[in-house]
């Protein structure tokens, strides 16, 4: 289990069940039956046997990062085309210094024996794509970079997390509306109204807030690439 996955996918994921149990006490539902009833319900795979709750868990993680990427960040990145670490070597893009920009193809060139002169010559949407691929070799080239690693974890937070409120925040919000009608109120009650609060606070701004951390991980990616060891 590497470190990505526990603090990108797994931490939000465990978050996000905070309020969902504040539902279920509030439904006053059996935890205790529901977990003794998920513990028998078991599945093999490999000769490895694992139970529901388990299983749940899994799927709970992945529903969540799939959500995170293929409906946020597609949807705000044009599938990855617009993503800043593309955009910013772009041409036209005021982001970076042309300095800087030189010496990322500069590098790039060296370390992988390419010729860029061309990139000039192209319209948008193949300067677009190239380097796309292009930056899908700093990656590899950068690996897991101490501080770019945690930009990537603090994104992945973030997608994941938003991703994983298109989820949480229907099911808290059917909870206060069943607050509502039976009039029942309290500290879990409110506490849910607050959190429901926050999490469409959150989807209102969650384009501004993906691209902040979208933002900190292009840039950190870049610097961590251009200041590489190099023989």
């Amino acid at each position: 289990m590497d470190k990505y996955n526990i603090n990108a996918i797994y931490m939000p994921a465990i978050f996000l069940m905070i309020p969902i149990v504040f539902v279920i006490e509030v439904l006053r539902i059996d935890t205790n039956k529901l977990i003794e009833t998920m513990g028998k319900v078991n599945y093999e795979f490999d000769g490895i046997t694992i139970t529901a709750g388990i299983v749940s868990w899994i799927f709970f993680f992945k529903v969540i990062r799939y959500i995170g990427k293929h409906f946020v960040e597609n949807r705000i990145f044009e599938n990855g085309n617009r993503f800043p670490t593309t955009l910013y070597l772009t041409k036209d893009s005021n982001e970076l210094s042309s300095a800087i920009k030189a010496k990322i193809f500069q590098h790039l060139e060296s370390d992988f024996k390419l010729e860029l002169s061309h990139l000039d010559q192209l319209n948008a949407e193949e300067e677009l794509k190239e380097i796309n691929s292009l930056v899908g070799s700093i990656r590899r080239k950068v690996k897991d970079g101490t501080l770019t690693l945690k930009r990537n974890i603090d994104y992945g937070q973030a997608r994941n997390f938003i991703g994983g409120l298109f989820i949480a925040l229907p099911i808290t919000l059917l909870c206060n509306i069943y607050c509502i009608y039976y009039s029942q109120y309290g500290i879990i009650e409110y506490t849910l109204f607050g959190i429901s609060l926050v999490f469409i606070l959150i989807l209102l701004f969650h384009v501004s807030i993906i691209k902040k951390f979208a933002d900190e991980y292009a840039r950190m990616l870049f610097d961590d690439y251009i200041t590489l060891e190099r023989n």
